[in-house]
């Protein structure tokens, strides 16, 4: 019988010392990390770091920039990057209107999770700086962080339409997909503003269970066609925006006056898809008592599905198209007011 034939019979059957060997083998492997899929051991970091992160790391201490730190407290350096909060802050308030907690670049496959971001943005310096900011790469991940503006060491006031944020919470530019989840951000002018971000047909796009609390500016203290409210796509398309709880936001005009400025309203709505966004699936959203308008679509914009969401007791309008859009559908949402192209059967 040749060699072949005898490893194929039935009744071939390994020496127990052999048997022995590769199980000892195999476990001599596993305790070497040579197990397929085996994640890399995460670095334990105690401060703001000025070298870019080349590796994954997690938090082992709350920590904070110091006054005149140049810089993000943390730079991501290289793809495949997680900062892993481990349910700790990160606190930029002495930086002051030019504090980024995280500066996630370019790169991909970037995850930053768990824990806590504290801002201190003042002025209207800070209107382009974000706490989290991304310019490219794809498949991002930030999931479970919440973020506070505390303007001069405290929570905005959270009163009425005469609250005037700064910054941003989370910014994205130029992103290819990923997940943006279960975060919740407070006080910010913007509090997420996806931009320039188009998911591919067979990628994912995800922005999902955030809550958007009183991001809002008081357009008494500014100019028309100011980027504001709980989320904003800009340009952008391919993404789901599912589940998000969007309240006490968008720009604030105590007037009540919405005149239009382009693509962008002077007074500003609390989930907005403008400057060309399309292909969006924006669905059971509850974006209510938001000081304006609820949910928004600019001229420019297509084919973007507004369904099933809910958008109640805002002040002006609970949904808005301004001008015709291109093949905008809005279905039983649940709301009453509407205004610009729309009718009452974007309502239920």
């Amino acid at each position: 019988m040749g060699l072949r034939n005898s490893f194929s019979s039935v009744n071939f059957c390994a020496p127990a010392t052999i048997k022995r060997a590769f199980r000892l083998g195999a476990l001599a492997a596993l305790a070497l990390g040579f197990a397929p899929g085996r994640a890399a051991a995460q670095s334990t970091i105690t401060s703001c770091q000025s070298a870019p992160l080349t590796a994954s790391v997690a938090l082992g201490q709350s920590i904070a920039a110091p006054t005149g730190w140049n810089g993000a407290c943390l730079t991501i350096g290289n793809d495949n990057v997680t900062v892993n909060l481990a349910t700790f802050t990160i606190d930029v308030s002495a930086v002051g209107d030019a504090g980024v907690a995280i500066d996630a670049g370019a790169f991909n496959n970037t995850t930053i999770d768990s824990g806590s971001i504290t801002t201190n943005y003042t002025t209207s310096a800070a209107d382009t700086t974000a706490a989290i900011e991304a310019t490219g790469g794809s498949n991002l991940t930030i999931s479970g962080v919440t973020l506070q503006n505390q303007p001069n060491g405290a929570p905005c006031g959270m009163t009425d339409n005469t609250d005037q944020n700064y910054g941003t919470g989370i910014s994205v530019d130029a992103v290819t997909g990923g997940t943006i989840g279960a975060n919740t951000v407070t006080c910010y002018q913007t509090a997420i503003a996806v931009q320039n971000s188009a998911v591919p047909r067979k990628g994912t796009g995800a922005i999902s269970g955030n809550t958007l609390n009183w991001n809002t500016y008081a357009m008494a203290g500014g100019t028309g066609g100011i980027y504001s409210g709980g989320l904003v796509l800009s340009n952008s398309s391919g993404w789901s925006v599912n589940n998000n709880q969007i309240e006490y936001g968008g720009s604030a005009d105590p007037n009540a006056a919405c005149t239009p400025t382009g693509v962008v309203l002077s007074c500003a709505f609390g989930l907005q898809i403008i400057n060309g966004s399309s292909d969006n699936d924006v669905t059971g959203n509850t974006v209510s008592n938001n000081f304006i308008g609820g949910i928004m679509t600019g001229a420019d914009t297509a084919k973007n599905n507004i369904s099933s969401n809910t958008a109640l007791s805002n002040g002006l309008y609970d949904l808005y198209e301004d001008g015709q859009g291109h093949g905008n559908a809005f279905r039983h949402n649940t709301c009453i007011t509407v205004g610009g192209s729309l009718s009452t059967r974007a309502c239920q």
